[in-house]
């Protein structure tokens, strides 16, 4: 099974991903009959220069040391740097780029240079924003003041006309001196690897080791090669790998350092000890918290909070308890019969249909126990409304009013027009500042009606059947609603488990946790929910034999024989199957118990399956009839089953009516969400990437292309049906004049990828971007010529 592993997001995220990458494939034995050749000696020479204490310098050792530093995060710490150091070393371009940036330099800027201009007031980027001297712009300051000092005394013998080729003719006959020291500074920079790479720039190297680095599934020729699969995130990198639970994170992290301090080379790796690499010998269990993700697609809260309940209930069967899953059939006796799929569910091959149908109970446990709780606080007009001031229903309903919380994703009365109404109405009629003394009273009245005296309002009150207040709340059972932080800890404090948000790995403040519950840790960042838990693994036993310098693996269970050809093809076929046909749950950090032997060979042979390759290579264009790519998108949900009726009923005991709120999408909607979430994605993907550029701070398109990418969202989710929807996003994506610039980092070619669900690198998208607009308004069946915005 294809794994995904994540690279480090610092400024080496590359070298990061393909330390991983690489030491996959050196601990597989699939490099194994390349050890002797020039490449893979330099390897070794760099890797014993960057650790002195790797001792001796061979194949083996280098081995032993990815085993026992087998932890993602260490193999980045200490294989990363010896292969930016290593790249390094491969110059032969070197020169001619240094040309080529130099030229770009004194093109764009020689008045400006002999004027004395500072490096901001520079021309360094064109007209798309692409960096036209990379390297020298990654200098520090202080060495860019003194090369526009020293080009502005060359400059003085320059006669020609101010063309491209005459500059760069200038420099090769008078600035050999500066060409050779800027190669000095560039080569001996301490924080180049903090610049951002692509894997052009690892070409020489990757050349020398015979390797292949298929960036985003775009894969090139590569004359037998060995692939590695890379994916680029713009803020990181991913690795994909069909043996990654074979050879990464066997290990809990053993080292403690920084990224600098990494590359630097000054805090000393440690060997490790022979009684160490013994100890790998003997198989054992292995505990790291892992992060799991889910299918997403605005389920995501409630998907993350039943996969922590899953692997509660599943911990409790160990022990022959049923706490927490009796509490889930208290609330919601359709579950009953699903404790045995439950128990058996694996989160490494999950069961999409019990992941909706548990999803789906959630948020109808989560709408009734906040329509009750509201009722107990609307019932107590104790202190002013004390405890119906406090409660989060309303707070959202006041928010909605003070304007602070108007995103309908997140506030549900910012999609009732009965609300917007009544609410803007109110505010006509009161005098700033004095909102509290009726914004109660309006509450009350929108829940139970005009004619009810709020201090006739009891627990046995039921709200009329007409309330939007009711109406707008049984959004939250509905699919693809987003699920709020609130909403969690209302269902953390329904079962019993303490809650933990993080951010970004981090807890944004100290949680009070209260004693004898699970604790349920939960990753947001920002706009998707995913769960953390710590789980246990087996690790498997690694032996180490000298004759033949080979690293094997020692079976961990039984003998089981080795699967034949056929029986690997209906594999894969019948993996491919399950594929297109669910949305696979994904563990995006640590790997799945090993049931099989396990055997690093000398050989070189592939002892898995072999990586599918994510796109298949062109067609040769010669005499081949130009074919045109499949865009696929996913719009029809995984089916939920009847498991409902008994939510219905509670509710229909609460309201006298069963919401049609509780229904399940229809098509429409479904691809109206898709369609919101690639917007969502893109938005945010292009907002991110151009702050972080800085010289977007100071290009007058910079800000501007924010601007735009941020309106077309905000009015984009503003759109309630699929067919509007559509004909908005081409149009914007057609509108050359008004939308901006096709080119890489442009929000349109970022968001025409983002609608792919086989993205090509950005540089291909925008490349095609003509050819590949045409294929989605096809697949979206809107006529391009005749689309028109509908705002």
């Amino acid at each position: 099974m294809t794994g995904v592993i994540r690279a480090t997001g610092d400024g080496a995220s590359l070298f990061n991903g393909l330390a991983i990458g690489l030491g996959i494939e050196i601990l597989s034995g699939r490099l194994d009959a390349q050890k002797d050749t020039p490449g893979y000696q330099r390897l070794l020479d760099e890797f014993a220069l960057h650790h002195p204490n790797f001792l001796p310098k061979s194949w083996l050792n280098l081995k032993k040391w990815l085993a026992f530093y087998n932890d993602s995060r260490d193999m980045e710490l200490i294989f990363a740097p010896v292969l930016f150091r290593l790249n390094q070393q491969y110059t032969e371009a070197l020169d001619e780029q240094i040309l080529q940036e130099l030229t770009n330099l004194v093109w764009k800027n020689k008045a400006r240079i002999e004027s004395d201009y500072a490096w901001y007031q520079l021309t360094i980027v064109d007209e798309l924003e692409v960096n036209l001297l990379p390297k020298i712009d990654n200098l520090a300051l202080k060495e860019r003041q003194e090369l526009l000092a020293q080009l502005k005394e060359i400059l003085k013998r320059f006669a020609g006309g101010l063309s491209r080729s005459n500059v760069k003719e200038f420099l090769e006959q008078n600035a050999n001196a500066l060409l050779a020291s800027l190669k000095t500074q560039i080569s001996n920079d301490p924080a180049a690897f903090q610049r951002s790479y692509n894997c052009d720039d690892l070409k020489e190297m990757a050349t020398a080791l015979n390797l292949s680095l298929v960036e985003n599934g775009v894969v090139s020729p590569s004359e037998g090669r060995r692939q590695i699969f890379l994916q680029n995130k713009e803020a990181y990198w991913n690795v994909l790998s069909d043996v990654k639970a074979r050879f990464i994170n066997q290990g809990n992290p053993k080292l403690k350092m920084t990224p600098y301090e990494a590359f630097q080379g000054k805090k000393h790796v440690a060997a490790p000890t022979q009684e160490e690499i013994e100890s790998l010998a003997q198989p054992g269990i292995l505990i790291r918290e892992e992060i799991i993700d889910n299918p997403a697609r605005g389920n995501c809260g409630f998907y993350a909070f039943a996969i922590d309940l899953i692997d509660k209930i599943q911990e409790e069967n160990i022990s022959n308890k049923r706490v927490i899953f009796n509490q889930w059939i208290e609330l919601d006796p359709s579950l009953h019969e699903q404790y045995e799929a439950i128990c058996s569910f694996d989160l490494d091959n999950p069961d999409p249909a019990l992941l909706d149908q548990l999803q789906a109970s959630l948020r109808l446990i989560v709408h009734h126990g906040q329509l009750v709780e509201l009722k107990k606080a609307c019932a107590n007009p104790a202190n002013d409304y004390q405890e119906l001031i406090g409660n989060a229903t309303y707070i959202k309903f006041a928010e909605f009013y003070h304007n602070r919380e108007v995103d309908k994703h997140f506030n549900e009365f910012a999609a009732s027009p009965e609300i917007s109404m009544a609410l803007g109405e109110l505010q006509l009629k009161v005098i700033s500042n004095f909102e509290h003394l009726t914004l109660v009273p309006l509450f009350l009245s929108l829940m139970y009606g005009k004619d009810v005296d709020p201090k006739s309002i009891t627990l046995e009150t039921n709200p009329t059947e007409q309330s939007p207040v009711i109406a707008a709340m049984a959004n939250i059972t509905q699919d693809y609603f987003w699920g709020a932080h609130h909403d969690l800890n209302f269902l953390a404090s329904i079962f019993k488990v303490n809650l933990h948000c993080l951010q970004y790995g981090s807890a944004a403040y100290a949680p009070v946790d209260l004693p004898d519950r699970y604790i349920t840790k939960i990753n947001h960042e920002g706009i998707h929910w995913t769960t953390s838990m710590a789980r246990a693994r087996v690790r498997p036993a690694i032996s180490f034999n000298e004759s033949g310098e080979s690293l094997f693996q020692e079976p961990l269970m039984d003998d089981k024989p080795p699967a034949t050809a056929s029986k690997k093809k209906k594999r894969a076929k019948r993996s491919a199957k399950e594929e297109l046909s669910t949305s696979a749950l994904k563990s995006s950090s640590l790997t799945s118990v090993i049931d099989e032997p396990l055997t690093f060979t000398s050989e070189g042979h592939d002892i898995v399956p072999k990586l599918p390759p994510v796109v298949e290579p062109s067609p040769s264009p010669t005499n081949v009839e130009p074919r045109k790519k499949a865009v696929r998108f996913y719009f029809s949900p995984s089916q939920l089953e009847g498991q409902r009726k008994h939510n219905l009923e509670l509710l229909e005991q609460e309201l006298g009516q069963v919401s049609k709120k509780t229904n399940k999408p229809d098509e429409d909607i479904q691809q109206l969400e898709f369609l919101r979430g690639a917007v969502s994605r893109a938005t945010i993907a292009y907002t991110e990437y151009s702050e972080s550029i800085w010289f977007s701070l100071f290009h007058r398109h910079g800000n501007t292309g924010r601007v735009r990418a941020r309106t077309f969202h905000e009015r984009f989710l503003d759109i309630e049906n699929s067919t509007d929807a559509k004909k908005n996003l081409i149009c914007f994506l057609s509108n050359d004049d008004n939308n901006g610039n096709t080119h890489p980092h442009s929000f349109r070619t970022m968001l025409l990828q983002e609608l792919q669900t086989e993205p090509k690198t950005l540089q291909y998208t925008s490349e095609h971007f003509d050819d590949m607009l045409e294929e989605l308004a096809a697949a979206l069946r809107v006529n391009i010529d005749t689309v028109r915005p509908q705002w």
